[in-house]
């Protein structure tokens, strides 16, 4: 299945994940998302962290080091629940879909291995697209040949 990336789609981010942005950069926290989507997880005091740490890992210690300054509680580290950021990943997705298949031409079959999808899945995707929002794409071709009737 193809990858998403959520450069560029930072507001349709939960909000937990949205505070972060600014502070880590959106590839930091795909990472994060990628890697603890769905649990909760211990940020430890800035001073608590060392090399093998898996958030220095995972980050580097540079963003390691903000997110737990970030986090830092009354007595020590928090505990902070990284979303899944399910919404935002299916709403790129789908538009990655539509203009994959109106605008570079890939056809359903194609997106539908690449994606593991179902065809069914692929032309609810396509049909939920406002014409207008496809920035000047019909998947209607017309003849230019054929008169318009309600002119």
């Amino acid at each position: 299945m193809a990858d998403i990336s959520l450069v560029g789609a930072e507001h349709l981010l939960p909000k937990t994940l949205l505070d972060l942005v600014p502070l880590l950069g959106i590839t930091a926290v795909e990472k994060l998302v990628s890697a603890y989507g769905g649990r909760h997880v211990y940020v430890p005091l800035p001073e608590s962290l060392s090399d093998e740490h898996e958030l220095v890992a995972l980050l580097g210690w540079a963003d390691a080091r903000r997110l737990a300054g970030h986090c830092r509680g009354h007595r020590g580290g928090a505990w902070l629940k990284f979303p899944l950021a399910r919404t935002a990943r299916k709403r790129l997705r789908d538009a990655v879909i539509v203009h994959r298949h109106f605008v570079e031409k890939i056809s359903v079959r194609d997106l539908v291995r690449e994606y593991a999808l179902d065809e069914r899945q692929i032309y609810n995707i396509l049909a939920s697209v406002p014409l207008a929002a496809m920035a000047g794409v019909s998947p209607v071709r017309r003849d230019e040949r054929q008169g318009d009737l309600f002119s």
